[in-house]
């Protein structure tokens, strides 16, 4: 018995030592833990989150409390979907939460039947991404702009690289 107790410590331990949020249910679906990181994740429904508690009423409380950002058009269909996608297991999908932040998703089965899911912030990632766009859109943006502004010089006009390859020119110069 102690040296179970001693096991389990260690587990739990080990679980509330990782970056990530971590959650379990057994394979009735019902909450045996999850780690304090996993918690942060989602302080709306905190309170819900209790050994035993089945996974339809988490995902249920979640919508009804706003948990995505986007919004929930049909929260049956969400909650629905939700449970599928989690019973499925191998899942990854991101979640843009209600406070702004991003995260990834990971969902798998045990072999017993229970679900395991991981959560990551993955939210500087999705900024970087946004940065990166934004950043890529301006570039097209200044790349036409030079482009219609080339095309209307009143003369022949061409743009060779350092290899003396055309780069880019007007179409007086293409005529001449």
């Amino acid at each position: 018995e102690e040296a179970f107790q001693e096991s389990e410590a260690r587990l739990i331990n080990a679980i509330e030592s990782i970056s990530d949020g971590f959650i379990y249910y057994d394979s009735d679906e019902r909450l045996v833990l999850c780690n304090q990181k996993y918690r942060d994740y989602y302080p709306w429904i905190d309170d819900v989150l209790v050994s035993g508690v089945k996974l339809a009423d988490v995902a249920r409380t979640a919508a009804e409390r706003g948990q995505d950002a986007d919004g929930i058009d049909d929260m049956e269909a969400w909650v629905e979907n939700r449970l599928t996608e989690f019973r499925e297991g191998r899942v990854k999908h991101e979640q843009h939460l209600q406070d702004g932040r991003w995260l990834l998703c990971s969902e798998g089965k045990t072999s017993d039947g229970g679900l395991v899911g991981v959560r990551t912030d993955i939210t500087r990632h999705k900024a970087d991404e946004a940065e990166l766009l934004a950043a890529k859109d301006a570039a097209a943006a200044a790349e036409a702009r030079l482009a219609d502004a080339v095309e209307n010089v009143s003369e022949g006009f061409a743009l060779f690289d350092k290899n003396d390859s055309l780069e880019m020119c007007n179409s007086r110069y293409r005529d001449m």
